[in-house]
C-alpha cells in the first residue's frame, strides 16, 4: 500500500524501540513525490533522512508537529505546533 500511496501518516508512539521508525528504508518504499505527515513525536522521524528525501525529490512535502532547527524554514516542510497535550483529555490525565 505504501508503494502506491501519495501520502502516509504513520500512527506510532515514541519510545524504544520506536525511535526513528521513519527511516531511509521506509521512505524508499514510498512513491516518489509523496507527502509524509507525522503527528506523534518528533523522534519517530529520522529528520536527516527526511531532509535528504526532500532534496532528492523522493518526498514532495513533509508535515510534522515537532518542528526543529533542521526543519523550520525549509521550503517543503510545514511545521505545526504540537497540540496533543492541549486537549481536555490530556489536561485531565496530567
Amino acid at each position: 500500500m505504501v508503494r502506491t500511496a501519495t501520502a502516509a501518516a504513520p500512527p506510532v508512539a515514541l519510545g524504544y524501540p520506536r525511535l526513528h521508525q521513519v527511516t531511509a528504508r521506509n521512505l524508499g518504499l514510498m512513491r516518489a513525490g509523496a507527502l509524509l505527515l507525522t503527528f506523534s513525536r518528533g523522534g519517530v522521524v529520522d529528520e536527516a533522512v527526511v531532509l535528504a528525501a526532500l532534496k532528492a525529490d523522493g518526498l514532495a512535502w513533509y508535515v510534522g508537529d515537532f518542528p526543529s532547527a533542521a526543519t523550520v524554514g525549509h521550503e517543503r516542510v510545514i511545521a505545526l505546533p504540537h497540540l496533543g497535550a492541549s486537549t481536555g483529555e490530556a489536561e485531565d490525565n496530567c
